[in-house]
């Protein structure tokens, strides 16, 4: 039949043309978790287009076939959902980087700084991000944190990690064309990005050449540094990206390139336990439940920001509605994960268009005394 599955068999492994059909139903049901049947449909026209570029941004085809189809159908779902297809080659926005994950090869979905840069325009907003050497010169506002450059050596700019000292990050508002922030983003908070990326951690542990040509931190660490100055801006609030689309993306870039949980080793946990596997396997239940627990938490962190975000986006210019979700924000106990900051800055920024765009009360006039209290003249 026509547009049937194929399920390969269990001796061999599945056809290139089996695997794209197991990827795009997996991605059809990611798409349908992420944002329900409705917005899944609208999404899913984009799935054979993904699919093609996932295919074709693969430095070889069987780096591609080799990855675990879920993780392709992750990439395929986070393309379709946002239409930044990964690619190749320094003027790409996405970019596709298998892993081997727990024993698995896996497929991770990478924004570029231009890819940031696209999410951004979409909210009406512009991101610059620029490198700063240790021979430019920026002076910092005390009062507001702004940051204005007063000589830069536009002939000579750094070039390597070590030659860079921060990224002065600039945001526009595109709809008026006005500079909305200008900050500084310091090498420190940059380099304890990076000292978080498992790429860069690996490439250095092992000083394998080939581990360093595959660690973005290494072949690109001035973009890279970009792309991190971007992030924090978002993540402070200098840059409210905030549509459904777009806080995915983000999610998947910042989860593709962090420690993994190591496997357990069960070898290992039985001599430890003196091969008393009765332990052993209480110590694997309680991993479970944890892991289980974990899971709950993050379905229900997920649900808890959409509909956050769904009821903003109801509320609009009502400001005592926004004011009550904010209330409800401010006590939830997510109130410490990233995306819940994130959604933080949003509502100040909804209130604050609100309150831009009402005009003052003008006060009433006040009525001329002719008269004092014992009836004489004033």
């Amino acid at each position: 039949m026509s547009g049937e599955i194929t399920k390969p068999s269990a001796n061999r492994p599945p056809t290139p043309q089996e695997f794209r059909q197991q990827a795009s139903a997996l991605a059809t049901g990611l798409l349908r978790d992420w944002v329900g049947s409705e917005r899944a449909h609208e999404s899913a026209g984009r799935i054979a287009t993904a699919l093609s570029a996932s295919a074709a941004a693969a430095k070889k085809p069987q780096d591609f076939y080799a990855c675990s189809p879920k993780s392709v159908a992750t990439c395929i779902a986070v393309s379709a959902l946002t239409g930044i297809m990964p690619g190749t080659g320094s003027h790409a926005l996405a970019y596709l980087i298998p892993r081997k994950i727990k024993g698995v090869m896996t497929l991770t979905y990478q924004l570029s700084h231009r890819g940031l840069n696209a999410l951004a325009k979409r909210c009406h907003q512009q991101m610059a991000a620029i490198p700063i050497g240790y021979d430019d010169t920026i002076e910092i506002d005390p009062a507001t944190g702004d940051c204005l450059i007063t000589d830069v050596n536009w002939d000579n700019p750094p070039l390597t990690f070590e030659e860079m000292r921060g990224v002065v990050l600039v945001v526009k508002d595109t709809s008026t064309g006005q500079v909305a922030t200008s900050k500084f983003v310091a090498k420190k908070i940059i380099e304890a990005r990076r000292q978080q990326s498992d790429a860069y951690r690996y490439a250095e542990q092992t000083n394998e050449q080939w581990a360093k040509d595959a660690s973005p931190w290494h072949v690109w660490p001035v973009e890279q540094s970009m792309k991190t100055a971007m992030h924090y801006a978002v993540g402070r609030g200098w840059c409210v990206i905030d549509d459904t689309e777009a806080v995915r993306a983000l999610s998947t870039d910042v989860d593709s390139d962090l420690p993994q949980v190591p496997a357990v080793d069960v070898s290992a946990m039985l001599e430890a336990a003196g091969g008393e596997e009765e332990i052993v396997g209480e110590a694997l239940d309680t991993t479970a439940k944890l892991k289980q627990r974990a899971k709950k938490t993050r379905n229900r962190k997920s649900k808890a920001f959409y509909d956050f975000r769904k009821r903003l986006e109801d509320a609009g210019e009502d400001r005592e509605a926004v004011m009550e979700i904010a209330a409800e924000l401010a006590e939830t106990e997510l109130r410490d994960d990233d995306e819940f900051r994130e959604l933080e800055a949003t509502v100040n920024a909804q209130i604050k268009a609100i309150d831009a765009a009402t005009p003052d009360e003008p006060e009433a006039p006040q009525s001329e005394q002719l008269f004092d209290d014992d009836g004489n003249p004033v």
